[in-house]
């Protein structure tokens, strides 16, 4: 192999590492349709996620939380879409606490959230709940279907 071919192997392989990693964790259109306040019984260590791909999947979402977080789940087009409930013991801080962006990497969807720093000067509630938001990911945007979902928090 000369080293023409040499060169261009190699110009082949790190093209194939970029796409390779593009694909691995690409990002995902989302929508935030609720949030609120979640089952004050079932309050969790830490965020975590419930993934509805199904009517049956997404009632696992409905079951943990209020009538009006639970209207956009049950009137979401699941043929078109899946739906995806992200909890976490945020309490007061809640206001603070965004959906940054969705990426998926294999069957894993992972919810990236960021939590923006109280200003200066401001005091917020000490309390901790459990909030919910519910999120809209199109079908068409998905590269399969995920069978899992991981949240990750930044900022905290």
């Amino acid at each position: 192999m000369g080293r023409r071919h040499l060169s261009r192997f190699l110009l082949l392989l790190v093209a194939l590492v970029v796409v390779a990693s593009a694909a691995a964790a690409s990002t995902i259109p989302f929508r935030v349709t609720a949030r609120g306040v979640s089952d004050p019984a079932t309050t969790s260590a830490k965020p975590f996620g419930i993934l509805g791909t199904s009517a049956v999947t997404a009632r696992r979402i409905v079951m943990r939380v209020p009538p009006a977080v639970a209207r956009p789940v049950l009137a979401a087009n699941i043929r078109k879409s899946i739906v995806l409930g992200v909890f976490g013991p945020f309490g007061c801080k809640d206001g603070r606490v965004r959906v940054a962006r969705v990426t998926q990497a294999g069957k894993i969807l992972t919810v990236h959230l960021s939590i923006k720093p109280l200003a200066p000067g401001l005091m917020e509630c000490l309390a901790i709940y459990e909030t919910v938001r519910v999120l809209v990911v199109p079908r068409a945007a998905l590269h399969g279907i995920p069978t899992k979902v991981a949240v990750a928090v930044a900022g905290s």
